[in-house]
């Protein structure tokens, strides 16, 4: 040790004298593969372990200097015939190697420069800076003689200065006061703020007169000629020099004390400044040369030169280094030795590096990191698990460890041992390897916080028995009590039919249990559980925990936090306090204790009023939160929010210690009351921070604040003792004088605060749904309430509150007969509370209380009419009792109809209460969120009452004529406070006015009151209705929006308006006139201009398919008898006008398809292109004006119109990648928005969320003049906006296509994300939907918003293969359509029919399995392996693709969006999610529609599954798909209002689709004009029932049945979908599931069905 110790001496002789021992041939062999496999067992050693890195690398790379290489250029000729000079420039002054940071003032740096390249880098004296900036933080810009500022150390200056004094000139009087830089004549003004740097030099004085020895006895008096008195004036003399004396000599002592004070200073700046210049120091490995190219005459010597002074300096390079140097060596192996000789090598590396990994202490993270990177990047190289998961624990190296214990699963588990268990069980079942494996990469994940990898490894990897699996789950849902009781279960069953569980199950057994009464707080609990796996004797020894690492590793901890709770809960323990003591009297116990537990140290320091060692302590802990948090990767969120989670406990402590040591801060209140106003102001996230976090913050201040109140006692007793024997009251000295200290005051005060303490922290509770917390701490309130406040009934009916918001909770969690009995516990409490005059006199606590009585009421009223009969059979008698005199009935005519009919009754009186405290609050006080609160509740509860009544549902006793006027007048009134559920209730309003004429006046007028921009998010769904009877009451809003934001409403008005249809009716007439007013405020030749040309970037070929598949071929598909020639012929003209009269387009521009036509918009070579190629053809076979279609049969028609698109079809295939814009539209290609008095605003700015500002918005000044052209299969373009702001902003064009369905999907997303991030679960998790601006502006085209730093997946994925991978990859593609033309002709959709009759689950399961193979297992993988830089980035992309795709799947599922093909995923290549587009089959069309229909409810391919490998999909993603799916199963309501205005207005694609089922139904053109919402509905519907846990695989059978019905594949279809019982968990669960749990495993059962996958539309690439 003592040599290795000497390669790092500090003396550079030792260094060198150490390092040539080292190299000698006789220590280390001479070749580079004998030094390596030598490093590791001769140079390593645990206490050189940090320096291992530096020396070894550097002895690696000596090796080169003994090659004949090492001293010849890597090229020998340089680039070309070139003079080169030597470069002397470089300054090597370690003062100026942050030069380029100083300000660039080019006088400063010149002057730098040359004084530099004249001095050597070494600063002359005689710089001048000004005086009044002593503490400059950059380098002066004042040129003078001297050097540059030295900023690292600006005292170090301040030592060298002189000032001299002295005439600037001649003829200036001497002491004039000004000044000049000492040597510096070039000088022109002098100034008294400058001084020169030089040596200090005192000022001339003017000499002064010599006084005589009486000088200064004698004193002035008031009268010279008064007499005195000589005795007085001798007492005064010498009281004068007494005086004299005393303050001399404090003059001389303070004299002496400043100047030693300065000296000091100047000594350890004296020392800061060597060693600065010692690490700063500038060595030159190479001299530079400077031509006119580049010089690349380089040494290798002087590349591997700096490359060893830098390993020794960097640790994270010398990591990289020895790495890569280990790696290049070890690579050349198999290639220089024997067979035999490889292998050996081979065992000796792997041995010493497990060796090593095994031996360390100090578990150093660049050295442990280097170990695992050699070991990632070279497979034959295995760790034993359980070392890699120690070392990676310990080093905080989690990510590189997990990714390499992963991959020695994948490669097929570790043939090595296993980490030993805490005890032998004989009665346990063997643990395989994997399985070890599996344990030691599921305590990494534990590390990192990702509890549902965790438990996904156990559910799916290790072998678990039944009661591990539902605690698993109870977990999951965050249920521990629940999850406590299943783990108890299991460890107290000694006989099990299905056989032992094995001993890593019984690990996790033990481990569950201590998290789980951790989570619950039950810290008693905790410590007996510890005792009893530790020493269960009577009187267990703790001094045992040493005697095992087991015990050390899982109990301490543990241990030492339950004990450290119960002592500051007053529940002290001699036992530990021996124990610790004990323990810290042994070094190395000692060393282990600091380095793992400073907090918890500092903390019983202070218990124990130790507090010097509690700062010691805090100290301590600081260090080490710097050290790990230097070693935490930036990309490991979780883990860096979990160590800063710790922090607020630490800083407490600290302030608590800074308050107890001034002991001032006790003679008043003032200091404390401070230190509790700022705790007080500062508390953990409710839903964020878990309840541990919550429980140590509580736990210390709880503590602290006893210690303060017993200090303030202590030293009021030790007042009263010393004062006078009369008595004072408290606060008051024996003078009479206040002191600022009442202890009864202080208690109450303190007091207070744990009261409000254990309110937060219940709270908190409630909101993460962990009740049995809640309740503790609850019951923890009400004693201290009762124990100190007793007569407050403020605070006790606050109390009550929190009790009730939990017990509704929990209730609505779960409805179950077992939970409504404690909730019907609180309706007798909360009705004798509320006659307490509290209620009556408070404004804010009685609208509190009456509004969480309605809820109460509320919920008991659906509970029973659900399962009435159920509860009333389970209530025991005295509950009966209550409820009977609670609504008023006898006990014996209890029935459910009845108790739900009283119960909504009191709901309602209630909230009818609760909205008039709520509003008298907002009178007295002016605060409208309690107004607004009660608002919503009442509004609310009418709702539902009325969506009962209109679904048909059941009953009422309530008088609901009324609640549509209340609905829709309260949700407005709470708009007007900015309430954002009543903003999101307003598509609801529309539908009550709609079904409710007579709330039309209350609507408008309350509307009239609400800010105009508060409606603009809902834009389309009142613009959507101003052609029906309800449209008079959106006039006046739009016509107010129209007049402020006309941009906002232009191109929603403009798509809308091409459907209006008015009535002749009053109110027809009515719309139409608003209308038109709407029209004449809107409508702008600019912007149609603007719209017009964005029509000619669509595709002609596809423009003419479109206009063809939904306009003209559904009237050529009827009869010739039954056709309309004039229609005919008006579709033929707009088709021809607008694609093909080229001829026209000399002298004008083509008509619009969907507008009016623009004359100056001028049509592109594009078009032009395309209507003379294929005109003459299109006329040949349908007439020059149509003629021929005008007797033409349909099934001829659809020939000739194949065959045309056929020849269409390569020109439009030719089209893709970048283009020219002024090729599509000339007038977008020479738009200058300069140019116009109008401006045209970048659409999407108009989000909702808070008052536009349109002058602020950003304004169109031109295009660029490149347009992208997409391969997919509508072609849209890219194109690029030029903004005012001199931005560019990329949107897409895409046309034949409704874009309203994906701008409604986008806002349907909005809504979901709010909802997500309400949830507890789903905020932590960060589960989010990312979205983006959709712009529809006509029926078929509009604007997307291009979504920077993103790449298709399909793309994505092509990026990632190999050169030969890309020959092969379409083979997929190409065997499945070989394999369908055994069931069919060559027409796609017979032989896909033919295959689903034919073709069994065996022979489409082989088959598919074969295409899979088409493609690379882990191309995705691979893909995000070369986005990451390392394993902490792959670690996190993969872990945020999950989230992302489990979020994206299940807020895809709920509205039913298919054609999830690869091109219609995009990755976010800065965090690696998953985001969605393309949402035009929407609400199971692609099921009931397309030919070949979707039976997948989302893309769950086995390139995604593999992606997640070693773990399943059952981990990670299910998990975070249930708490997405539950989230959202909670708030059905806003998601049904937001899907309401697809009924509202159809679109295009919705009103075909429609058409299609109805001509399928056989309904008649009658019925189906009748009621043309019935389609929608049916949808809504559908999406509905996705919410309400459904089986996906019934759900989606009524879409196939309702789409291909009739055809003869449809029951082989169904059996495919419906599944096999034997095989899928979908076919054993029945139309509805009993929890969302179990509707997710239907959900993947039926996304990862190989039977249904094998299947699918070859463009879907299922394979990949």
């Amino acid at each position: 040790d003592q040599l290795l110790q000497g390669l790092t001496d500090d003396a550079e002789s030792i260094r060198l004298k150490m390092f040539a021992f080292w190299n000698q041939e006789s220590r280390l062999a001479p070749d580079t593969l004998g030094r390596l496999t030598q490093l590791l067992a001769v140079l390593y050693s645990t206490n050189t372990e940090k320096q291992f890195l530096y020396h070894s690398t550097n002895l690696l790379l000596e090796l080169t200097s003994r090659s004949p290489d090492f001293s010849r250029s890597i090229f020998d000729s340089p680039l070309s015939e070139c003079k080169f000079e030597e470069h002397r420039g470089i300054d090597l002054s370690w003062q100026q190697r942050h030069l380029q940071m100083t300000p660039l003032f080019a006088a400063t740096l010149s002057s730098q420069t040359q004084q530099s390249l004249s001095e050597g880098g070494s600063y002359g004296a005689g710089g001048g800076i000004r005086a009044t900036q002593q503490g400059l933080a950059f380098t002066p810009t004042q040129e003078g003689a001297g050097g540059s500022y030295n900023w690292m150390a600006p005292s170090l200056q301040s030592q060298d200065i002189s000032f001299t004094m002295g005439s600037s000139g001649s003829g200036s009087s001497q002491g004039s006061g000004s000044g000049t830089f000492a040597g510096s004549e070039t000088q022109g003004v002098s100034s008294s703020l400058l001084f020169s740097m030089g040596k200090m030099k005192p000022p001339k004085r003017p000499l002064r007169a010599i006084v005589g020895d009486g000088f200064g006895k004698g004193r002035l008096k008031p009268d010279d000629s008064a007499s005195a008195d000589p005795q007085e004036e001798k007492r005064q003399e010498i009281m004068r020099l007494k005086r004299r004396f005393l303050r001399d000599k404090r003059i001389t002592s303070s004299y002496f004390a400043r100047t030693e004070a300065r000296k000091k200073i100047m000594r350890m700046e004296h020392r800061q400044h060597q060693k600065a210049a010692r690490d700063s120091r500038v060595v030159m490995y190479r001299k530079y040369r400077v031509g006119e190219l580049p010089d690349i005459q380089i040494k290798h010597s002087e590349l591997i030169r700096p490359f060893q002074a830098l390993a020794q300096r960097d640790s994270g390079l010398a990591r990289m280094l020895f790495a890569l140097l280990f790696q290049a060596v070890f690579a050349q192996v198999d290639h220089v030795l024997t067979d035999r000789e490889a292998e050996s090598t081979k065992k000796a590396v792997r041995d010493g590096l497990n060796a090593v990994l095994e031996a360390s202490t100090h578990f150093y993270p660049p050295f442990i990191g280097s170990v695992q990177d050699i070991c990632f990047t070279e497979p034959q190289l295995e760790l034993v698990p359980s070392a890699v998961a120690t070392a990676s624990l310990t080093s905080r190296q989690e990510p590189i460890g997990i990714m390499l214990l992963e991959k020695q699963l994948l490669a097929g588990g570790d043939s090595r041992s296993a980490r030993p268990a805490k005890r032998a069980r004989g009665a346990s079942a063997p643990v395989s390897e994997a399985t070890a494996t599996w344990v030691e990469l599921a305590r990494l994940y534990k590390s990192l916080g990702a509890y549902d990898v965790l438990r996904g490894v156990f559910s799916s990897h290790v072998g678990t028995k039944v009661p591990t699996r539902k605690a698993l789950l109870a977990e999951e849902r965050g249920d521990y009590l629940e999850a406590l009781q299943s783990y108890k279960e299991a460890m107290s069953c000694e006989d099990w039919a299905d056989g032992d569980p094995t001993q890593v199950e019984e690990d996790l057994w033990d481990d569950s249990l201590l998290a789980c009464y951790s989570h619950l707080t039950e810290w008693g609990d905790l410590e007996k559980a510890i005792l009893v796996n530790i020493d269960d004797s009577p009187s267990p020894k703790l001094d045992k925990i040493w005697e095992d690492s087991y015990y050390q590793e899982h109990y301490l901890p543990s241990l030492i936090r339950s004990k450290l709770k119960l002592a500051c809960s007053g529940q002290d323990d001699d036992a530990f306090s021996s124990f610790l003591d004990r323990a810290l009297q042994n070094p190395e116990k000692k060393a282990f204790l600091e380095s793992r537990f400073s907090t918890e140290l500092a903390l019983y320091s202070i218990l124990k009023d130790d507090l010097d060692r509690a700062r010691y302590y805090s100290g301590n802990c600081l260090q080490s939160f710097l050290q790990d948090w230097s070693n935490l990767d930036k990309l490991l969120a979780k883990s860096r929010a979990a160590r800063l989670q710790g922090l607020q406990t630490l800083a407490e402590m600290q302030e608590y210690l800074s308050l107890m040591a001034i002991s001032a801060n006790f003679d008043s209140t003032r200091a404390v009351d401070g230190l509790l106003d700022k705790w007080a102001s500062r508390f953990p996230h409710p839903k964020l921070d878990s309840i541990s976090v919550w429980d140590d913050i509580v736990t210390s201040r709880c503590m602290m604040m006893r210690k303060l109140l017993e200090r303030f006692h202590s030293s009021s007793t030790s007042a009263a003792t010393t004062s006078t024997s009369h008595s004072q009251p408290d606060g008051v000295d024996g003078k009479g004088v206040e002191t600022g200290v009442s202890l009864p005051a202080l208690k109450e005060r303190f007091s207070r605060e744990f009261t409000n303490l254990y309110l937060r922290i219940a709270d908190s509770a409630r909101q993460q749904s962990n009740y049995a917390v809640a309740r503790k701490y609850l019951h923890l309130t009400e004693r201290a309430i009762s124990e100190h406040f007793p007569s407050d009934q403020q605070l006790q009916l606050q109390w009550l509150h929190n009790v009730t918001e939990m017990r509704l909770q929990q209730a609505h969690q779960d409805p179950s007969p077992s939970k409504i009995e404690p909730t019907l516990a609180l309706m007798e409490r909360l009705g004798s509370s509320g006659k307490e005059p509290v209620v009556s006199s408070s404004h804010r606590l009685g609208r509190t209380h009456h509004l969480l009585e309605g809820r109460l009421f509320d919920l008991l009223a659906n509970a029973f009419r659900e399962e009435g009969s159920l509860i009333l059979d389970v209530l025991p008698d005295a509950r009966l009792k209550q409820l009977s005199n609670a609504i008023g009935v006898a006990d014996s005519k209890l029935s459910p109809e009845e108790v739900s009919h009283k119960l909504l009754l009191r709901a309602l009186n209630s909230l009818k209460l609760g909205l008039k405290c709520g509003t008298a609050e907002h009178r007295a006080t002016g605060e409208s969120g309690g107004m607004v609160q009660a608002l919503d509740d009442m509004a609310s509860f009418c709702d539902r009452a009325l969506r009962a009544v209109e679904d048909e549902e059941s009953s009422t006793p309530l008088d609901t004529s009324q609640f549509p006027s209340v609905v829709v007048t309260y949700s407005l009134k709470a708009m007007m406070y900015s309430s954002k559920a009543a903003t999101q209730r307003f598509p609801r309003l529309l539908q009550i006015v709609e079904l409710h004429p007579n709330t039309l006046d209350a609507f408008k007028k309350k509307a009239s009151e609400v800010p105009n921009w508060m409606f603009i998010s809902w834009i389309s769904q009142m613009v959507a209705i101003l052609d029906k009877p309800e449209g008079a009451a959106v006039h006046s809003i739009l016509l107010s929006i129209a007049t402020d934001y006309p941009q906002a409403l232009c191109y929603p008005f403009k798509i809308s308006s091409s459907d209006f249809k008015f009535d002749s009716s009053p109110t027809g007439r009515t719309n139409q006139e608003a209308v038109e007013k709407l029209k004449a405020k809107v409508d702008s030749k600019l912007i149609s201009d603007f719209v017009a040309s964005l029509e000619l970037l669509c595709s002609p070929e596809l423009v003419w398919k479109d206009f063809v598949d939904n306009e003209l071929k559904p009237v050529m598909e009827q009869t010739v008898s039954k056709r309309s020639d004039a229609q005919i012929k008006k579709m033929w003209k707009q088709i021809y006008s607008h694609l093909l009269d080229y001829r026209a387009w000399e002298t004008g521009a083509s008509s619009s398809l969907f507008g009016t036509a623009t004359p100056s918009v001028q049509v592109g070579q594009r078009q032009r292109k395309f209507a003379q190629e294929y005109v003459k053809k299109i006329e040949d076979k349908f007439g020059k004006d149509g003629s021929k279609l005008l007797k033409m049969k349909g099934t001829d028609f659809n020939s000739h119109y194949n065959l045309l698109f056929e020849a269409m079809r390569p020109g439009l295939n030719k089209t893709t990648g970048s283009g020219l814009l002024k090729e599509y539209s000339p007038w977008l290609h020479e738009f200058q928005g300069s140019h116009y008095s109008e401006t045209i605003e970048i659409p999407g700015q108009y989000d909702g969320k808070s008052k536009p500002l349109p002058e602020y918005h950003v304004k169109i000044s031109g295009f660029d003049e490149k347009v992208l052209v997409l391969s997919s299969l509508r072609k849209p373009k890219r194109i690029t906006i030029r903004g005012d702001d001199e931005r560019e902003y990329m949107f897409l064009v895409k046309g034949g296509e409704d874009l309203r369905v994906d701008q409604r999907i986008e806002q349907l997303y909005d809504a979901m994300n709010k909802i997500l991030m309400e949830d507890s679960a789903c905020y932590q998790r960060e589960l989010k939907l990312k979205t983006y601006q959709v712009v529809p502006m006509t029926p078929r085209v509009g604007l997307i918003e291009w979504v920077e730093n993103t790449k298709p997946l399909k793309d994505f994925l092509q990026a990632a293969l190999a050169e030969e991978e890309r020959k092969t990859f379409s083979n997929g593609l190409n065997w499945h359509m070989s394999w369908l033309r055994k069931y069919g002709s060559s027409n796609h959709p017979e032989m896909y029919k033919g295959m689903y009759r034919k073709a069994n689950r065996t022979e489409v399961e082989r088959e598919f399995r074969r295409k899979v193979s088409t493609v690379p297992w882990d191309l995705l993988r691979r893909a995000y392996m070369q986005l990451a830089v390392s394993p902490e980035a792959f670690l996190t992309l993969r872990s945020h693709f999950v989230q992302t795709l489990a979020t994206v799947s299940i807020c895809q599922y709920v509205p039913g969006i298919g054609d999830r093909h690869l091109s219609n995923f995009m990755v976010d290549l800065g965090n690696g999610g998953i985001i969605g587009i393309d949402f035009g089959h929407a609400f199971g069309t692609a099921t009931q529609f397309l030919p070949i229909p979707e039976l997948m409810p989302f893309r769950l391919t086995p390139q995604i599954t593999n992606f997640l490998q070693p773990h399943l999909e059952s981990g990670q993603l299910r998990s975070c798909m249930v708490h997405t799916l539950r989230a959202l199963g909670n708030s059905p309501e806003l998601l049904l209002n937001m899907m309401d205005v697809f009924v509202k207005e159809p679109s295009v694609d919705w009103k075909s689709n429609a058409r299609k089922q109805a001509k399928f139904q056989k309904l008649d053109a009658e019925e189906y004009s009748q009621e043309g919402t019935w389609y929608p509905k049916e949808k809504i519907k559908q999406a509905e029932k996705r919410l309400h846990r459904y089986n996906p695989a019934h759900i989606m059978r009524t879409d196939l049945r309702l789409g291909h019905g009739r055809s003869q594949e449809y029951s082989a279809m169904e059996k495919i979908l419906m599944g096999e019982k034997g095989q899928n968990k979908r076919a054993r669960v029945g139309e509805r599931c009993t929890s969302i749990e179990e509707q997710v495993d239907c959900l993947i059962d039926h996304a990862t069905d190989p039977n249904i996958l094998g299947r699918v539309w070859g463009g879907w690439e299922p394979w990949v």
